[in-house]
């Protein structure tokens, strides 16, 4: 594997960043395979969510849960005359958890400079009043 070893020699020397995306397109003919399907797209979106370099602008998690509860007293009658026998009690609840731009269960020092970065600009960007703009 000398290209690698090359390609880890420019990355030191030139500062390049060798990533999946880089590699297709420096494949010969992939632009012709992305004209039929869309595996560039795909790999740029897969790199850029492995890198870190996405964020969510809103996600949630929800969580749906039914509890049945069943109640059975042999003999039992209501007013009128009629067995009860049994009751069945359900109970329906549902859960919605939001998450960070960048995941769930992540706190501030989880984040990298560059995450950090990017939630800056969010937060400029939702302001609406920024150096007097409205």
């Amino acid at each position: 594997m000398v290209w690698v070893r090359k390609a880890l020699q420019y990355q030191k020397q030139y500062g390049l960043e060798i990533d999946p995306s880089l590699l297709w397109n420096l494949t010969p003919w992939s632009w012709f395979i992305d004209w039929f399907i869309p595996v560039g797209s795909f790999i740029d979106s897969a790199t850029n969510l492995v890198l870190g370099n996405t964020a969510l602008p809103w996600a949630y998690i929800s969580e749906h849960c039914s509890v049945v509860d069943v109640y059975e007293r042999p003999g039992a009658r209501l007013v009128d005359g009629s067995d009860v026998g049994m009751l069945q009690v359900v109970t329906d609840y549902k859960k919605r958890i939001p998450a960070s731009p960048f995941g769930f269960g992540l706190s501030w020092q989880d984040l990298s400079p560059w995450q950090l970065s990017i939630l800056a600009a969010l937060g400029v960007n939702r302001s609406g009043n920024f150096y007097g703009t409205s």
